[in-house]
């Protein structure tokens, strides 16, 4: 897959429509989490720091349609050297083979057999960045998750004996 340079801005790197807000109750981030992406045959873990966000239309403003807002993130992510790996429903089977209740876990709105995903990938030299586009439905709600794939950072250590003493 090729390697961009584009600027990304910063991490989530993608906006929501203009007249769109995040349903905050609805959404997460993480700075390490796993996300399944689907590749369009099956459902591959990716980890990393995660942006799972659900946007709904501002009250008062015209909802899109789902090829807006499909085609809103296409012609974004194309600009900055994105890779579409799949589009359309993940198979049953894929979700299935892990569980529904895992991948819920992992994904909340981005992988469903009901709803059309868009999965594109962006690679520049020091980072690797996964997004998934779902719109969901007649509502006009979407989910966006945005992956980068990164280590976990450790966090946890040991406690010195001379550490023990001072508490």
């Amino acid at each position: 897959m090729p390697v961009t340079s584009a600027d990304l801005g910063s991490f989530p790197y993608l906006s929501g429509l203009q007249t769109y807000e995040v349903s905050t109750s609805n959404s997460e981030d993480y700075d390490f989490e796993m996300a399944y992406v689907y590749d369009g045959k099956n459902l591959v873990p990716i980890e990393g720091k995660v942006s799972q966000r659900y946007f709904r239309p501002k009250n008062g403003e015209k909802q899109a349609s789902e090829l807006m807002i499909h085609r809103n993130y296409e012609d974004l992510l194309k600009t900055l050297g994105a890779t579409k790996v799949s589009d359309g429903k993940p198979a049953k089977e894929s979700i299935d083979k892990i569980g529904y209740d895992k991948i819920y876990k992992h994904g909340k709105w981005s992988v469903s057999s009901d709803h059309e995903t868009d999965t594109y990938v962006i690679r520049q030299k020091d980072k690797e960045v996964w997004v998934q586009v779902t719109a969901l439905g007649s509502d006009a709600n979407y989910n966006l998750t945005v992956t980068e794939r990164a280590a976990m950072p450790q966090q946890a250590g040991i406690i010195k004996a001379d550490e023990l003493k001072k508490n």
